[in-house]
C-alpha cells in the first residue's frame, strides 16, 4: 500500500507538472515583463535630493514595497521557470512515441481524452498500448526528474 501511495505521489507531480506546463510558460512571460519593468521604474524613481521628513518615509515605504514584491515575483519566476526547463530536459529524454503520447495529452494545454489520442490514425497502436507507453513516460520523466 505505501508504494501505490508513493506512486500515486509522483505521479500526480508530474501531472500537475505537464498540465500546467503552457501555463507556466506564460505565467514566466508575465512575470518576466513585470520585474523588467519594476527594475526600470525603481532605476528612475530613486532620485537624489532635499526632500521633506514626510517624503523620505514614503519612499522607505515604497522601496520596501517594491522589494518584497519583486522578491515574491523573483522566487516565482525561479520556481516556474526551473520546472518548465527541467521539463524540457525530461521530455527530450523521451522516445519519438512517449513524446508523442505526453505532448498530445498534456503539453497542447488542451483537455484532450485518452480515447481522442489512441484512436488517432497518427497514433496507430492499441488502448492497451497507449495506456502502457503513457504510463512508462510519466515514469521515465519522474525518474530523469528526480521524484522516484
Amino acid at each position: 500500500m505505501a508504494n501505490t501511495k508513493r506512486k500515486s505521489d509522483w505521479y500526480s507531480k508530474v501531472v500537475n507538472h505537464l498540465l500546467n506546463y503552457q501555463e507556466y510558460k506564460q505565467r514566466i512571460e508575465i512575470l518576466k515583463y513585470k520585474l523588467d519593468n519594476k527594475l526600470e521604474t525603481s532605476a528612475y524613481s530613486c532620485s537624489p535630493g532635499g526632500s521633506s521628513k514626510t517624503n523620505d518615509i514614503f519612499d522607505s515605504t515604497f522601496e520596501k514595497v517594491i522589494d518584497r514584491l519583486e522578491s515574491d515575483e523573483a522566487k516565482e519566476f525561479r520556481e516556474k521557470s526551473d520546472i518548465v526547463n527541467m521539463i524540457d530536459i525530461a521530455l527530450n529524454g523521451l522516445d519519438s512515441l512517449e513524446e508523442y503520447v505526453i505532448k498530445r495529452k498534456y503539453i497542447t494545454g488542451r483537455n484532450i481524452s485518452d480515447v481522442e489520442i489512441y484512436s488517432d490514425l497518427d497514433f496507430g497502436y492499441s488502448r492497451q498500448k497507449y495506456y502502457d507507453v503513457k504510463d512508462e513516460a510519466i515514469a521515465k520523466i519522474a525518474r530523469i526528474l528526480g521524484y522516484v
